[in-house]
């Protein structure tokens, strides 16, 4: 686990090499959010600030070689990750610039943000349970616990231990029972599987009938639900969602976070971005593209995220990914998870 991860904080250690161009202020921010969704906000800061924003997008590990593919491309200013533990290993190896600007505080709850200022979550998504209404009875689900139990045998669904959300979810787990107990149900995970774990949203499996349960990510349902294709709305109409946990910690949170980096070439139009970004309108237009919630609190959500109801978060689960990585990725070695 220390070489991948050595390995996937090297390629972006490139980016802090590269020369920016000359001329307006560009922004560069390297994302692993899709950047058709995001587009419109950017453009939107571009005509009320003036700055341009470069947003590369990529898989996590593969950024730097991205942006550094092409000579003469532009030193990264920013990054904007949806795996945290990737976020907390470029802050322990000194790449991130701490900033200490009350606006910016305000606008993003403790909860959301590092403590020392090195990077700030701008929208929140859950890990669920999804299922296929004709094969399930939504009362058979209730936790992340009850997945591995024998009743799920070849019906279950989930993403490969490389993927951000299973190493989140694990390492929560983890800190929430133990070594031994969290072994245990990763082994009866893997016993239960309907296909070996991809890396790709289980929905499609669901909706073609290779599982009837998945561990998934409550916005890719979210974004189904409100499909222009005649048949995804049937295929969502084929799904349902339970909030897991709702009777003990609370369903576990992922954070997709935005970082300064140290060396970057335009960091006070970083910080303006970063600001813009966090502000309570932007919030709303955020959550409306992503299909994600907002930090900021008592800002209104969307209606295809109200539609799927009030849960209660997991809010201590955001602390424990990236702490013990080693220990996670021995749990996934025990278990077979791959």
């Amino acid at each position: 686990m220390k070489a991948v991860h050595a390995g996937r904080l090297l390629l972006l250690v490139l980016l802090l090499g590269v020369a920016a161009p000359l001329g307006a202020v560009e922004v560069v921010v390297c994302g692993s959010l899709e950047q058709a969704r995001l587009q419109p906000l950017l453009d939107r800061f571009t005509q009320e600030s003036g700055d341009t924003i470069r947003y590369v997008q990529d898989a996590p590990d593969r950024l730097a070689e991205h942006l550094c593919a092409t000579d003469g491309a532009p030193q990264a200013d920013m990054v904007w990750l949806s795996d945290l533990g990737l976020l907390r290993g470029l802050q322990a190896a000194g790449m991130l610039r701490a900033l200490d600007v009350p606006l910016l505080r305000s606008r993003v709850p403790a909860s959301y943000r590092d403590p020392g200022g090195y990077w700030y979550g701008l929208s929140l998504r859950a890990r669920v349970l999804l299922y296929v209404r004709a094969r399930v009875l939504a009362a058979e689900l209730s936790s992340y616990e009850a997945l591995a139990e024998p009743q799920w045998h070849g019906r279950l669904c989930v993403r490969t231990a490389a993927h951000p959300d299973s190493r989140l979810l694990v390492a929560v787990l983890l800190a929430r029972w133990g070594n031994e107990r969290t072994v245990e149900w990763a082994r009866g995970i893997m016993a239960n599987l309907a296909r070996p774990p991809e890396d790709r949203d289980p929905l499609p499996a669901l909706i073609a009938g290779i599982c009837d349960v998945a561990l998934a990510d409550m916005s890719h349902y979210a974004h189904l639900r409100l499909s222009e294709r005649i048949d995804e709305q049937v295929a969502a109409r084929q799904l349902g969602m339970v909030w897991p946990d709702q009777e003990g910690w609370g369903a576990v949170l992922n954070l997709s976070a935005v970082a300064i980096l140290r060396q970057a070439r335009q960091p006070e139009a970083a910080q303006r971005f970063l600001l813009f970004m966090a502000d309570e309108a932007m919030q709303q237009r955020l959550a409306v593209a992503m299909d994600e919630y907002p930090v900021g609190l008592g800002i209104p959500l969307p209606g295809n995220l109200v539609d799927l109801g009030a849960f209660k978060a997991d809010l201590h689960g955001l602390a424990a990914p990236g702490q013990q990585p080693d220990a996670v990725q021995r749990i996934f070695q025990q278990a077979g998870w791959r």
